[in-house]
């Protein structure tokens, strides 16, 4: 399970290296924030998917705000 978390972690620095260069040599500061916070979502849910944790099903806070509005 620890390995595991620590092959993700390797490949999703692996993959930022790769990627967050050329947009901070472009300025493309929107793109980077946009990039950098659906990386971030990806790792958290990919470290709470290998430690077996589980959430609840985002169906129900989908439905529920919609009710609100």
């Amino acid at each position: 399970m620890i390995l595991n978390a620590i092959l993700i972690t390797l490949l999703y620095l692996i993959v930022a290296a790769i990627q967050v260069p050329p947009l901070v040599k472009n300025k493309k500061i929107r793109e980077l924030v946009a990039y950098t916070l659906v990386l971030s979502l990806a790792y958290v849910l990919s470290i709470i998917q290998v430690f077996g944790i589980r959430i609840k099903n985002p169906d129900q806070l989908i439905t529920w705000i919609s009710r609100i509005f």
